[in-house]
Formats: C-alpha cells, sequence, structure tokens
C-alpha cells in the first residue's frame, strides 16, 4: 500500500507503528478451542482460540492446567472449552 502511495517508509517503522495500534477489546467466545505446544525443549505453550471463527485471542506460556482456569474465572461466558484440530 506504501509503494502505491509513493510513500517510503522502513518495514519496521511500520510494524513499530501498527504494533502501537489499540487492539479491539477481548470479546469473551461462547466456543473455546485449546492447543497446547512445544517450541523446544522442555519450553510449552497454549494457544487460545475463538472456535467457531479459529480467530487467535491469546498465547499464554506454558501447559498448566491453572492458567488455562485462571483465563476461564477472568472471561466468564465460555460455554464449550474444545481442543483444536491442525
Amino acid at each position: 500500500m506504501l509503494r502505491v502511495l509513493n510513500v517510503r517508509l522502513s518495514r519496521c517503522t511500520v510494524l513499530l507503528q501498527l504494533m502501537r495500534m489499540p487492539l479491539p477489546p477481548l470479546v469473551t467466545p461462547r466456543v473455546l478451542g485449546v492447543d497446547e505446544f512445544a517450541l523446544y525443549g522442555d519450553t510449552y505453550g497454549t494457544l487460545l482460540v475463538e472456535a467457531t471463527t479459529r480467530l487467535s485471542l491469546t498465547l499464554c506460556q506454558g501447559r498448566d492446567a491453572e492458567q488455562l482456569s485462571q483465563w476461564l474465572r477472568e472471561h466468564p461466558g465460555v460455554e464449550v472449552v474444545c481442543r483444536m484440530a491442525r
């Protein structure tokens, strides 16, 4: 888009400006998808997804049940929790 408008900016500047934009408020999904993964060695993560649209909601460090329980307590309204298939 910048090329079309003949505006010269570095990729880093564009990314920094995009990262400064506020994100829309998080809407608690009715159906929450959960996917755990290993990055390397003993480094794990948990991805929470709005299962009907497959939009990512958040990424949690680790894979313990307490983190998921805490997220669910902070976001009441989830009716279904399911594993996400790849």
